[in-house]
């Protein structure tokens, strides 16, 4: 049971650390500092996600019959699911509209070079290669004592 609650919600905590990477490389994409509160519910997300399945794995632990582990599981699954029953529940309101044809929650893909960790490590070392290669230049020469 504790699987198949795993396998179910962890595409859910898959998105939420999407979203939180999404919110950390592009802030430039919020208003004022509100990437910060993007990433914060993101991490909610996941601490929840977290939190829920610890406590399934505990509560199958002390379950005793086949009956209380499945009724176990369905409760654990009800509440992970729960934003999706409540979403659910909002047909005929102007942000289901916007949010179910996808107007609102586009997925981008960048590449820029600021957020690529291998262009980071390139560029600092050529940045170090720089400063050996000043530095060198600005040294005295060696002395030959015959």
């Amino acid at each position: 049971m504790s699987l198949m609650l795993h396998l179910q919600i962890e595409p859910q905590a898959f998105s939420a650390l999407q979203m939180m990477k999404f919110a950390i490389n592009h802030p430039q994409r919020f208003q004022k500092n509100f990437y910060v509160i993007a990433f914060l519910t993101a991490f909610i997300k996941v601490l929840i996600i977290v939190t829920i399945e610890v406590m399934n794995i505990f509560a199958l632990l002390v379950k005793c019959n086949v009956i209380d582990c499945v009724t176990g599981y369905l409760k654990y699954y009800a509440l992970v699911n729960f934003d999706s029953y409540m979403f659910s529940g909002m047909v005929g309101m102007p942000l289901y509209s916007q949010v179910s044809n996808n107007e609102i929650l586009v997925i981008d893909r960048t590449t820029s070079l600021k957020n690529n960790w291998s262009a980071k490590t390139e560029f600092y070392s050529e940045k170090k290669h720089e400063a050996n290669s000043e530095a060198a230049a600005h040294e005295a020469p060696p002395v030959h004592r015959n």
